[in-house]
């Protein structure tokens, strides 16, 4: 028995072209919001200077891209912020603070600081 399979314009071929055109589509809006949520974390001018958003901090180099900073400290030191007594408390903290939107975060060994 012999069969004799055309592809016209009705078969299977513009089915194929079609599935093809979409998988191309599908792959260039991957890419475009892979792209996007890359490098919508790179701009420093999004986030405040005072922020210390990651380990590290912002550029992860230990440096703070604060400007106008103290050369020398005074005689009394410098002035005093914040502070917080961790006599009394029960967990370890384990890791550098960050600072965020005026909140200072902390991680602990127990959940407790």
């Amino acid at each position: 028995m012999i069969f004799d399979i055309q592809l016209s314009s009705s078969g299977f071929y513009p089915f194929l072209m079609t599935l093809n055109r979409m998988r191309k589509g599908i792959s260039s809006v991957c890419l475009s919001v892979c792209l996007l949520i890359a490098l919508s974390g790179c701009s420093r001018d999004a986030r405040s200077a005072c922020e210390w958003p990651c380990f590290h901090g912002p550029d992860r180099t230990n440096k703070s891209p604060e400007t106008g900073l103290l050369k020398e400290w005074p005689d009394d030191g410098p002035g005093l912020l914040w502070k917080v007594d961790f006599k009394n408390r029960r967990g370890l903290n384990i890791a550098d603070p960050i600072i965020k939107d005026n909140h200072v975060f902390f991680s602990s060994d127990s959940g407790c600081i």
